[in-house]
């Protein structure tokens, strides 16, 4: 158990979010925000509407699992929300400022617990560069409702706290430019920061796809095996095709060995995937690709 004054950082991402914060001895770590990995699904289950409190919506993997039931009520990408004032669940609108306070909320209460409840003086909030203040500003308000100071929050686009991260150690010279590549699960942005006299960074110029992501990639690797799986055993094909809450299973399952099998690469140069049912279960290479999310 950790003690004395400490920052929390909260990337919330399209399809994932991560945190990191500052040790006391000094230095900046990483906070598992899942049992096996540092990252958390940005994902959210409405359990029951209409939504009285956070504790109404599950998040992470929980949202995952709980979606493969009732599918109606998940949402899978929250931050995509950001600019609508809500979304319809169940014929219910749900503000959209609530599934981001629940992932906020979700990565501060873990980030708690490494700290005696004692809460962080300050909470650093990253945000896509085109983001407008009204966009920002829902951000802000998801971290309140999520128990957080309002005073403590400070926010930073994304490039900017990468660049900054990354030059830390070997600050480039006044009027050096600086890209960065930021490509993500379900999105990828591109910058150019210029680097100043007084040490910061201005932004050139800034451009984002909301298209494309890792997700495009696993997407195609599924439909690679499904291909396959058509020439190799049709009955599992169509059963993957089926909307049961266990074909949705099985779906997601076949999603998780493209994402992995992605991963993978370049080494072994021919990943394997399994196919997610036992009944005709098949192992396969799948093609090449050198992407990651």
């Amino acid at each position: 158990m950790k003690t004395g004054a400490w920052s929390l950082a909260i990337d919330f991402g399209t399809s994932n979010t991560a945190a990191a914060e500052t040790r006391p001895a000094g230095g900046i770590q990483t906070l598992p925000l899942a049992h096996q990995s540092n990252l958390m699904p940005s994902a959210v289950f409405v359990r029951s509407t209409p939504v009285r409190s956070l504790d109404d919506l599950a998040v992470g993997d929980a949202a995952l699992n709980a979606a493969e039931s009732v599918p109606g009520v998940f949402v899978p990408a929250p931050k995509r929300l950001i600019g609508r004032p809500s979304v319809a669940v169940h014929g219910s609108p749900l503000p959209a400022v609530l599934p981001a306070a629940a992932v906020i909320h979700a990565a501060y209460r873990r980030a708690l617990t490494q700290h005696n409840s004692i809460p962080p003086a300050r909470v650093v909030l990253t945000h896509p560069e085109a983001w407008s203040p009204d966009m920002i500003a829902v951000l802000i308000e998801g971290a309140a409702l999520a128990g957080i100071d309002p005073a403590s929050v400070v926010t930073v686009s994304e490039p900017r706290a990468a660049v900054h991260y990354y030059t830390r150690t070997a600050a480039p010279a006044p009027g050096a430019a600086v890209a960065v590549f930021d490509f993500g699960g379900g999105t990828v942005d591109e910058a150019v920061l210029r680097a100043t006299a007084s040490g910061g960074f201005e932004v050139v110029t800034a451009r984002g796809d909301n298209s494309l992501g890792g997700k495009n990639f696993d997407a195609l690797i599924r439909r690679w095996a499904e291909t396959q799986l058509a020439d190799l055993n049709p009955d599992l094909a169509q059963y993957l095709r089926g909307s049961a809450p266990e074909h949705i299973r099985a779906v997601r399952a076949l999603e998780e060995s493209a994402r992995r099998a992605k991963e993978s690469c370049p080494m072994p140069r021919r990943p394997q995937y399994s196919s997610p049912v036992g009944r005709g279960a098949k192992t396969c290479s799948s093609p090449g690709t050198n992407s990651r999310s």
